[in-house]
């Protein structure tokens, strides 16, 4: 995963987000459980990608200008199968947080909202950052089919934790808008995909 320094990210975070912080009310114990509640789903779909990541990112090691056609097509399959893989996770994740909504009343943005909106972008660059590898190294024709439904996923999961936690969509926006140029890639859609969320809130 390419290197990127969070100190202005999490400035441009803090500053997005402070006008839903202030003034808002103490929390509750059970608004706090809410947002831990989140904050632990996407955490652990974290670990899970990270674990598919450092697949793919083993598989598209291995490959060289030396490597045969036989070897390339085993290891398109196996990132193939692990990209699919990073897909239908996220998109589990993203209805388990649906679920978690329709049992709950709506809730306020708490202090830990910043955390679940830092995590949500460090999972998204993760995946922008192994997918921008994968395409150098063997070609965007080899995965061009899959992108767009891991995009929608990507899209569905902040979608699915903003229902919960008011805030999150806006400041994870905020976050990669400026991080468009260092991360490139499938940002673009990705943030395009974000911004009409916010366009319908």
């Amino acid at each position: 995963m390419k290197l990127i320094t969070y100190a202005f990210a999490l400035t441009c975070m803090t500053s997005l987000s402070l006008a839903g912080v202030i003034n808002q009310p103490e929390n509750t114990l059970s608004e706090r459980d809410v947002t831990s509640n989140e904050y632990t789903l996407v955490s652990n779909l974290y670990e899970q990608i990270l674990q598919k990541d450092a697949n793919i990112n083993s598989t598209v090691a291995g490959i060289n200008s030396e490597s045969t056609t036989a070897e390339n097509q085993t290891a398109i399959a196996t990132v193939r199968s692990d990209i699919e893989s990073i897909t239908s996770l996220t998109n589990i994740a993203a209805a388990s947080a649906l679920l978690q909504k329709r049992s709950l009343d709506p809730r306020q943005a708490s202090n830990s909202t910043i955390d679940l909106a830092d995590l949500l972008v460090t999972l998204l660059e993760e995946v922008i950052s192994t997918v921008n590898q994968l395409v150098d190294n063997l070609g965007l024709e080899s995965v061009v089919d899959l992108l767009t439904p891991l995009e929608n996923a990507l899209v569905g999961l902040v979608d699915a934790v903003g229902t919960l936690v008011d805030g999150v969509i806006s400041i994870v926006v905020g976050i990669l808008d400026s991080l468009t140029s260092a991360i490139g890639g499938i940002l673009s859609p990705i943030l395009g995909g974000l911004g009409g969320l916010l366009g319908g809130l």
